[in-house]
């Protein structure tokens, strides 16, 4: 016996599992899964994303990766992902979280090689009890980068044409409401 309308349709999926290089291709748009280093997580992806002669890359899940770098050549915008911990911070937990990740300084010498028109963190990982997420990293990837960086937020809006424009989202208690 089974509840609600009878329609599981809606509970479908379909799954394909993918492997390095173009994974979708319609409309103009073009996805490029590239592999990652994750360490212990294979295959892990990252993603380029071409679209009339514009592109953003997505890193996904790794650590400091070459074939990232490889991929995202010329792109317009790097969406990376980033890990970090108070640097006196000696835990061993904390250290095997770190390698599975890149940190600010890392994702600096990222950016530096492929030097997008914008470098963008997503998947913020803080550990150690390090709350200034924003100042610290921005300060951390400015040891090896001095391109223009933004901490990912909800509802942050990114236009990519011949320039890139962000749009911050509205902060209720500065919209004057």
């Amino acid at each position: 016996m089974h509840s609600g309308n009878g329609n599981v349709g809606g509970a479908s999926i379909v799954a394909n599992d993918i492997k390095e290089g173009i994974v979708y291709n319609k409309k103009g748009i073009e996805v490029i899964a590239f592999k990652v280093d994750h360490k212990s997580i294979e295959p892990a992806f990252g993603y380029r994303v071409n679209y009339k002669g514009h592109s953003v890359v997505i890193s996904g899940d790794t650590r400091y990766n070459e074939n990232l770098i490889k991929f995202a050549e010329g792109a317009d915008v790097v969406i990376h992902e980033v890990a970090a911990a108070k640097p006196d911070n000696e835990s061993e937990s904390i250290a095997n979280i770190l390698d599975l990740h890149t940190t600010p300084e890392e994702a600096g010498i990222v950016f530096s090689q492929i030097q997008p028109k914008l470098a963008v963190y997503s998947h913020i990982v803080l550990l150690g009890g390090l709350t200034e997420e924003k100042a610290d990293l921005l300060e951390r990837t400015k040891k090896t980068y001095e391109g223009t960086v933004l901490v990912g937020e909800d509802l942050l809006s990114i236009e990519i044409g011949e320039k890139v424009q962000v749009q911050q989202p509205v902060n209720e208690t500065n919209s004057g409401n």
